[in-house]
């Protein structure tokens, strides 16, 4: 998905207006701390409002690669820090949701018919 730590535009960028005009409608709680913030406004947010947009909307938006983002020390634009500062219990959780449900996935192939 897309990162929106660092974000610029033009004025009237209509892709600022789209992510603008959606904030209203994902302003909610979605369960979870962690997940509200990623599914309101943070990258998972801005990765579905980018994914709803049309390819000729899609082409006006410019994406920093790898080194250009804080990897490549020569090259970078930006310098990315670590932060989470936000992320709570319910990061901790979830992970450990995702780890016992690839770990369920892995050996389910042993029940299925056909293995």
């Amino acid at each position: 998905g897309l990162s929106n730590d660092f974000m610029a535009s033009a004025p009237g960028s209509e892709t600022m207006r789209a992510l603008i005009e959606e904030l209203p409608r994902s302003n909610r709680f979605y369960g979870l701390p962690y997940l509200t913030v990623m599914l309101s406004t943070g990258s998972s947010f801005l990765s579905i409002v980018y994914d709803r947009m049309s390819e000729d909307e899609q082409s006006t938006v410019a994406i920093l690669g790898a080194s250009l983002y804080g990897h490549d020390k020569e090259h970078r634009l930006v310098r990315h820090l670590p932060g989470g500062s936000w992320h709570g219990a319910d990061v901790a959780l979830l992970r450990k949701f995702v780890d016992i449900a690839s770990h369920i996935g892995s050996y389910a192939k042993y029940f299925l018919p056909g293995n």
